[in-house]
């Protein structure tokens, strides 16, 4: 079975990940990016030369993973998914294991190309209450990315913007939608509502708390704002987060101001 697990960055992503691995039926690892490395669209060199970055990019990957097949050259996206899948599969076959994940919160952006490209592919869609995800995106971006302004309303976009295209992908692709705050809570009721999408058995999955082997075979060594992403956080609202929730507030105000035309009926 070919899984993608997506969703906004700091929603628990690496958590559920690892709570997926832990059943011994899922083989994954360290984020890939690969359909964001790809072009889709511009002249054809442009294209052409990003699927070769990719190609070395991708055989690279798989040595580092032990995978024996070298991908065959590709010049498109079409091929690019292909020799990406079969170099995950080989994967998965080697280990022995029913299932392989691919997780790169941002090809939450990339669903539509993924299911054109990726035969059988099914998609599992990560949400978290919006403070908790903003709150944890805002103290994690000075490490991970160069993108600078107001931090508050960049992260809060960007949780809205991904929360749409979360419910928009997750309807059209028949895809599992699961909260991070119910992992969280009732961690054997998500068990049973995961099993039952990846045909495991729920008995198979280990408790939160015993993941720490698992997580150190997907987080890479300069990932340093994963430190804490096994650990249960809290969503507590504080009195310094009364511009961030100003702030969140207006911008939902304003999105229902958007969209209250297209909601209504004749």
């Amino acid at each position: 079975m070919r899984v993608f697990l997506v969703g906004s960055p700091r929603s628990g992503t690496t958590l559920f990940q690892t709570w997926l691995m832990s059943t011994g039926r899922v083989t994954s690892f360290s984020e890939t990016h690969f359909f964001a490395r790809l072009q889709t669209i511009g002249p054809r060199w442009k294209r052409v030369a990003y699927a070769l970055r990719a190609y070395r990019f991708l055989d690279k990957w798989r040595q580092t993973q032990g995978v024996e097949r070298r991908p065959r050259l590709f010049f498109g996206v079409d091929g690019a998914a292909r020799e990406f899948v079969a170099c995950l599969d080989s994967k998965a076959l080697a280990e022995g294991k029913p299932i392989w994940l691919e997780k790169t919160p941002r090809h939450l952006n990339y669903v539509a190309l993924i299911a054109r490209t990726t035969p059988g592919a099914r998609f599992i869609f990560v949400r978290r209450e919006p403070l908790g995800t903003i709150r944890s995106m805002r103290n994690a971006r000075a490490r991970w990315s160069k993108i600078q302004g107001n931090e508050d309303l960049l992260a809060i976009s960007r949780w809205f913007a991904d929360r749409a295209t979360i419910e928009l992908e997750a309807a059209r692709r028949d895809g599992l939608v699961v909260d991070y705050e119910d992992l969280i809570e009732n961690p054997k009721e998500m068990a049973e509502r995961v099993g039952a999408f990846l045909g495991v058995e729920p008995v198979l999955f280990q408790p939160l708390d015993q993941l720490q082997a698992h997580a150190e075979q997907i987080v890479k060594p300069h990932e340093v704002w994963k430190a804490n992403n096994l650990a249960a956080q809290p969503n507590l609202i504080r009195e310094d987060d009364a511009v961030l929730r100003a702030d969140l507030e207006r911008i939902r105000v304003s999105l229902d101001s958007a969209f209250a035309p297209l909601r209504k009926t004749d």
